[in-house]
């Protein structure tokens, strides 16, 4: 079915009132926007990019007769077209808020609209497939009585028809009624032999796009004379807007209805209750809006942009998400070309002169005690006394819920990254939800992505980018922007970091200072010619290798994961399409939203467990062998020599030799042995290293020992005339400390 093309009208003089209102922005918010709700029910927010598209919107109606050509098409997730129609992705009246929509096409449209719209098509289908539905029976007939008795709200309604599992409000009847919900979508996906997806709520998501169907076809069906007549306006879902010059009357909206639905669905004419117009918002006042505001009308706007922090004390300008500390004379530069009127009382007249001597002056400036960095999920936190670095995820820049688009490619390659093996993709796909959910946790936790290149690693981040914000994820090709003295310009709003490999030689010393910081309360902050910040370390870290990285047997908190090669286009050639499709996808905000729900869905799920992953460490094969490598050589020497209980079960001849010489000299009585038998034994033990230019010196023995805090001294006797020096030690102790300690891993 082809798209359809419409015209959204208004009323000339209502939009240009409406315009004028947009000086006031706040006044504007309270007057159209208290009840903007989605499609959903879920509340919108007037945000400062929404409110530029509504009077972006508004402007264009403005200069084009106050008529916009609209283009309406079911959503990319509807494979068969059958279901609702969405207006493009630019403002409409379809989703407008209500009050503002009233407001422009009062006395102008009628508001068709199917009563209890859901609940009557499921009311239906259970009369058609023979399934029980007493409760949704009653619902549907009684509607009112039903909400007033138990404290609900048709959205509770809504909500409920579109999730399988629902909360117990401990009430009788809504614990009916839910149950026998459960009933009915069983019912209807065996009756229907419908496909159910997988995922959360496969029996509710089965059955919505039958649902919806069946609302395309009455409203179709509705519409279909006011679309020959070229009155019809806007397709609202489970209902319709058409111009009052071409409608008849409801009897022949009703007489569309299919005759086997007329007893469960019924049409009606909603009324367009719009807001009142204040007094200095008519038309004869349109003129004046150019006006010059007084101070009080034009500090909001001002504040936005300007704010002043005390400690550390400053002023400090705001734009795009990013902030900057500005000197007195410097925002007489930025506000200069800013005017207000102001009445000069001397001279008894309005005078214009610029807004920046007044807010300097204000004592109830928009000011802050100091900096705070508390990230979170939702779309906004908001601080009275101190500024919050944090910023809102990008995703909430166009949030859809309920989104269903189909993300196994972005599964496929968390899968990939994790070389398929079940444990790790799901410590993974923890570690990320966890993070996405409640970002303000530190999760005391360093990701490794050890691979080749082209396993998808750079992939993952650029769509965690795309989803939260470049601001949120940032990935680091230098450690200095993680350390150095200019870090706050790249790390201060993120919340996840991702270090590419980087040959430095400083690079043993920084992954040691990454360690430090997982387990730090605070990161220190520091930006040229600017005070330094010492926020909440709130950073989930991951370090991105192709080569081996040198584990300690004691970081307990690293998880390596060790990327498979099923996606790698240099070994798999016909893998291109993977990468296409995704890529293409991470540009569709549908496909971005229903990955960010997935990952808030585990978080959810990981925070109500319990789930730590500093104390859930998958203890890979590559992670052992890491540590094993990585195993200082003294304290390998050590631990064979003391652990080693009959010698001839060693494995290879240094060892057995080595072993065999260590229970021949060493000194039970005295616990002890001497140092150059102690040395003789160690030129044996690392005999296969001499000529490799690798051989370890003894001398390192005593000094790693000091350092291990081992219970191993060193100590020199005189012996016919000479000083000889002895190491004294208890083997089993030693043994127990090495692994105690966690300073070996066999």
């Amino acid at each position: 079915m082809p798209p359809l093309q419409l015209f959204d009208v208004v009323d000339k003089k209502r939009c240009l009132q409406a315009l004028s209102l947009m000086n006031q922005r706040n006044s504007f918010k309270k007057k159209f926007l208290s009840g903007w709700i989605q499609e959903d029910g879920a509340s919108m927010k007037g945000t400062k990019e929404r409110l530029d598209q509504i009077q972006s919107y508004l402007h264009k109606l403005s200069i084009s007769n106050f008529e916009l050509p609209v283009t309406y098409s079911p959503s990319k997730n509807d494979k068969n077209g059958e279901g609702r129609l969405y207006a493009g992705k630019e403002i409409s009246l379809q989703f407008l808020p209500r009050d503002l929509r009233n407001f422009l096409i009062a006395d102008k449209m009628v508001d068709i609209d199917i009563v209890n719209a859901e609940p009557s098509i499921w009311r239906f289908l259970c009369d058609r497939l023979n399934i029980s539905s007493p409760y949704l029976n009653e619902y549907c007939k009684e509607r009112e009585r039903i909400l007033s008795e138990n404290g609900l709200k048709k959205q509770d309604i809504i909500v409920a028809m579109n999730r399988d599992t629902n909360y117990d409000r401990k009430n009788t009847w809504w614990r009916h009624f839910t149950k026998e919900l459960l009933d009915i979508k069983r019912d209807i996906v065996k009756k229907e032999k419908l496909v159910s997806p997988e995922g959360r709520n496969p029996l509710s998501r089965a059955i919505y796009p039958l649902v919806r169907k069946y609302e395309r076809i009455l409203v179709d069906r509705a519409m279909t004379p006011y679309k020959a007549n070229n009155s019809l306006r806007v397709p609202m879902f489970d209902g319709f807007l058409v111009e009052k010059s071409g409608y008849n009357n409801i009897q022949e909206v009703n007489s569309s209805v299919p005759v086997e639905m007329r007893e469960f669905v019924k049409f009606i004419e909603k009324p367009i209750v719009a807001p009142e117009v204040p007094e200095e918002a008519t038309e004869s006042s349109i003129s004046e809006a150019g006006v010059l505001p007084t101070y009080q009308e034009a500090k909001e706007d001002f504040e936005k942009n300007f704010f002043r922090v005390d400690n550390p004390l400053g002023l400090y300008y705001e734009t795009d998400g990013a902030i900057q500390r500005i000197s007195n004379q410097d925002i007489n530069i930025h506000t200069s070309h800013i005017k207000i009127r102001s009445f000069d009382e001397l001279s008894s007249k309005w005078k214009v002169v610029p807004i920046t001597k007044s807010w300097l002056e204000d004592p109830n400036k928009r000011k802050y005690k100091g900096f705070i960095y508390e990230p979170s999920s939702q779309e906004n936190v908001v601080h009275t006394e101190y500024y919050n670095l944090a910023k809102p995820f990008h995703i909430y820049s166009d949030r859809r819920l309920n989104c269903d688009a189909d993300i196994s490619n972005f599964k496929s390659l968390l899968g990939n990254l994790c070389g398929d093996r079940e444990e790790e993709i799901t410590f993974l796909t923890r570690l990320l939800g966890r993070k996405v959910f409640s970002p303000n946790e530190n999760l005391q936790t360093l990701g490794i992505f050890f691979g080749t290149n082209g396993t998808g690693k750079d992939t993952l981040f650029k769509i965690l980018m795309k989803m939260l914000g470049d601001r949120r994820v940032v990935s680091l090709d230098k450690l200095d922007g993680l350390f150095g003295n200019d870090n706050a310009s790249l790390v201060q709003d993120a919340d996840i970091i991702n270090i590419n490999e980087v040959g430095t030689a400083k690079t043993k010393e920084y992954m040691d200072s990454m360690k430090d910081l997982l387990t730090s309360q605070n990161i220190t902050l520091r930006q040229k010619f600017e005070k330094t910040k010492t926020v909440k370390n709130t950073k989930l870290l991951f370090y991105s290798t192709n080569n081996v990285v040198k584990l300690e047997a004691k970081d307990r908190r690293a998880m390596v994961f060790n990327s498979g090669n099923r996606l790698v286009t240099d070994i798999h050639p016909d893998i291109k399409e993977f990468w296409n499709k995704i890529y293409s996808d991470m540009e569709d905000p549908e496909w971005l939203n229903t990955v960010f729900d997935y990952l808030m869905d585990i978080g959810k799920s990981a925070l109500a467990d319990n789930w730590l992953p500093s104390q859930n460490i998958v203890a890979s094969e590559i992670m052992s062998d890491w540590k094993e490598s990585s195993t200082p050589l003294e304290l390998q020497f050590l631990h064979h020599l003391v652990s080693t209980i009959d010698p001839e079960l060693c494995e290879s001849e240094e060892e057995r030799v080595s072993a065999r010489m260590f229970h021949q000299y060493y000194c039970k009585g005295h616990r002890r042995i001497k140092s150059r038998n102690l040395e003789e034994i160690w030129g044996l033990y690392f005999n296969h290293l001499k000529n490799s230019g690798h051989f370890p010196y003894f001398r390192k023995l005593t000094s790693e020992v000091k350092k291990s805090n081992l219970s191993i001294t060193y100590r020199k006797h005189k012996e016919n005339g000479k000083k000889v020096g002895y190491y004294y030690l208890e083997p089993k102790e030693i043994s127990r400390e090495l692994i105690e300690y966690k300073l070996v891993d066999f």
